[in-house]
C-alpha cells in the first residue's frame, strides 16, 4: 500500500462538492487517502458545514473520529484565532445544547446559552410538536475543539456530562 496521494488542497476540492448532508461522510471517506495531519485540517474545516453528523457517528455506523483524536489530531481542526481562544478556556467548559429528546447526545455544543436556545427554532432543526429543549454540559477541555465560525462559539466533544436539561420557552426566544 502507497503513500496516502491527496494533498489538502485536493480534499478541499473534492469536500466542497459535497452538500451539507454528504459532506461528513465524503471527508470520512477521504481518511485513507489523505496524511493525518491534512485530513484533521479538512474536517475541521469542513465540520461547521456538516449537517446530520450523528447519522454517520452513531453506534450503528461505528464511525466517530473524536473516539481515536488525539490532543494534537484535535489541534488540528481549530485554526491560529481558535486554539489561541481554546487556551485561554478553563479545564472545565459549561456548554449548551438547544435540541429535542431525540437528539441531545451530540457532539455540537456552545458556549452561549443564547445560541443553544436558538437552535431548536432554526428551520433545519425544528420538529413540530416536540418540546424544545437546553441541555447544559460539563466538558473538559482536554477532549474538545473550539469552533469560532458564524459566531456560535461551537464547542465540538464526544463526551459532555449532562448536569441539566430545561425546556425552552418558545416565546423568550423570539423576544
Amino acid at each position: 500500500m502507497g503513500a496516502p496521494a491527496l494533498t489538502l488542497d485536493e480534499g478541499r476540492r473534492i469536500e466542497m462538492m459535497s452538500d451539507s448532508y454528504s459532506r461528513f461522510a465524503n471527508v470520512i471517506m477521504l481518511l485513507p487517502k489523505m496524511r493525518g495531519e491534512h485530513w484533521w485540517t479538512l474536517l475541521g474545516e469542513a465540520w461547521t458545514c456538516c449537517d446530520n453528523i450523528s447519522r454517520y457517528t452513531c453506534s450503528r455506523y461505528g464511525i466517530n473520529p473524536l473516539d481515536w483524536a488525539k490532543r494534537a489530531d484535535l489541534d488540528l481542526m481549530m485554526d491560529a484565532e481558535e486554539r489561541m481562544a481554546f487556551a485561554a478556556l478553563p479545564e472545565e467548559i459549561t456548554v449548551y445544547r438547544g435540541c429535542f429528546r431525540n437528539n441531545k447526545k451530540g457532539m455540537s455544543w456552545t458556549l452561549k446559552r443564547d445560541v443553544a436556545e436558538r437552535f431548536p427554532f432554526l428551520h433545519r432543526y425544528q420538529q413540530r410538536g416536540k418540546q424544545p429543549l437546553l441541555v447544559i454540559g460539563l466538558a473538559h477541555r482536554s477532549k474538545c475543539v473550539l469552533k469560532l465560525s458564524r459566531n456560535e462559539n461551537e464547542i465540538i466533544c464526544a463526551d459532555v456530562k449532562v448536569i441539566k436539561v430545561e425546556t425552552i420557552d418558545a416565546a423568550r426566544v423570539a423576544a
